[in-house]
């Protein structure tokens, strides 16, 4: 075989690695990372088939964006039994949903460890009347080199938090909230996520924070068509299977 057709072979195995590594990662989703607390005295037993009913603050209740969260966490509720109430029918429970974004400015140091150059200036030999010669060397002969560089690294973060609580008579037996760091300041793209994120494990161990992560779709998650959450007996949206989540081993800097 010609060098000029191991070449052309080298060159056409070095475009198809380099292709396959480009689709993978134009295929792979970003994921989302949640802190998730939760505290419960969720009854044991008796919870199947039991209703409920949206509480609302003053300014939440014509809220269409607030409804499409309460539409969200119903569809979570729905995975538990948990039913709305009828129109004119008093709940077993009450639900209450905040949810927030704040901007939060974050400073990391990072080290940059800068090639070598491929030449230093210095001694090359003497010359043929004993004179030393200096000029440019390659790298290697002892040349100077400034080493690492530590720089300081600004980045504006938002902090997306979705807030859960359920009561019972009057006396809350379920409180969680999911708390999720990233680039994206539109809460509507990551509220999907983190009313399941809320309801992975439920109700979960009492005071115990976990991390859960979950792959975010190609297409942002849609909200449910309307604003069908129930409030005070009024109807709810068909539940959608949720995306699988798990608990994350390790944090990172989160993809959205």
């Amino acid at each position: 075989m010609t060098q000029l057709s191991v070449s052309r072979l080298l060159a056409f195995a070095i475009a198809v690695v380099a292709s396959f590594m480009l689709g993978a990662c134009a295929t792979t989703p970003p994921r989302l990372r949640a802190e998730v607390t939760a505290f419960s005295q969720w009854p044991v037993s008796g919870t199947d088939g039991a209703t409920y009913a949206f509480e609302r603050k003053p300014g939440q209740g014509d809220s269409l964006e607030h409804r499409a969260y309460e539409a969200l966490v119903a569809e979570q509720l729905d995975r538990f039994a948990l039913r709305p109430a009828a129109d004119g029918r008093p709940a077993r429970f009450t639900v209450s949903l905040d949810w927030s974004v704040k901007k939060q400015e974050t400073s990391t140091l990072v080290t940059d460890w800068p090639d070598p150059p491929m030449q230093s200036w210095g001694f090359v030999g003497y010359s043929r009347f004993g004179q030393p010669v200096y000029g440019w060397r390659p790298w290697g002969w002892g040349g100077y080199w400034g080493g690492p560089i530590t720089r300081e690294v600004r980045q504006t973060l938002w902090r997306r938090e979705m807030q859960l609580n359920i009561r019972e008579a009057g006396a809350k037996v379920w409180e969680g909230r999911a708390v999720s760091d990233g680039r994206t300041e539109q809460f509507s793209v990551v509220a999907p996520y983190l009313a399941r994120a809320l309801f992975d494990d439920f109700p979960g161990v009492s005071g115990r924070t976990r991390t859960v992560e979950m792959p975010m779709d190609a297409q942002p998650a849609s909200l449910p068509p309307g604003s069908g959450a129930p409030a005070g007996g009024a109807g709810t949206e068909p539940s959608r299977t949720p995306a699988p989540v798990s608990p994350a081993t390790a944090p990172a800097t989160p993809a959205r």
